[in-house]
């Protein structure tokens, strides 16, 4: 198990950007379980490679969050009962732009698209390329409804 502290602000897309690059894309299947984690089914689509993560999130300050991670094996995964847990999939677009990690996801069966990026502090001085700025509504930093889990079914 790995644990580390995740720094990141979250905007809220007026629609998917036209990407001038794309560094990756990952099909992602989380589920959130009444035991208090998140699994998370990760394939990345162009090598096809699957990742399968536990995750505990305790949030720490607004963008600041605590998280403790393990890797399953497909065995452990199978084993697991999730059927009650909420869950929602999405398609995760990884772009890399002045030292920082773009993640744009687009959610399945909800017209709604969020911008993550991580940060080495909250106060940290970032820029987005015009492409993806001029989609920006507005940030969802902290705003629980914005969150993987509230917007999971």
């Amino acid at each position: 198990m790995k644990t580390f502290k995740e720094i990141e602000r979250k905007f809220l897309l007026k629609r998917f950007p036209r990407l001038e690059k794309i560094n990756n894309v990952y099909q992602i299947e989380q589920w959130y379980h009444s035991d208090g984690f998140r699994y998370r089914y990760q394939v990345n689509t162009s090598t096809g490679t699957v990742e399968i993560f536990k995750t505990k999130k305790t949030n720490i300050s607004k963008g600041v969050n605590q998280e403790e991670e393990t890797m399953l094996t497909f065995d452990e995964f199978n084993e697991l009962d999730l059927s009650n847990s909420l869950h929602v999939k999405k398609t995760r677009t990884v772009v890399k732009y002045k030292g920082h990690k773009l993640e744009i996801d687009r959610y399945d069966g909800i017209n709604i698209v969020i911008l993550e990026i991580e940060l080495g502090d909250l106060e940290e001085k970032f820029s987005l390329p015009k492409y993806i700025d001029k989609e920006v509504l507005y940030e969802v930093t902290g705003i629980k409804e914005f969150s993987n889990k509230s917007l999971a079914e």
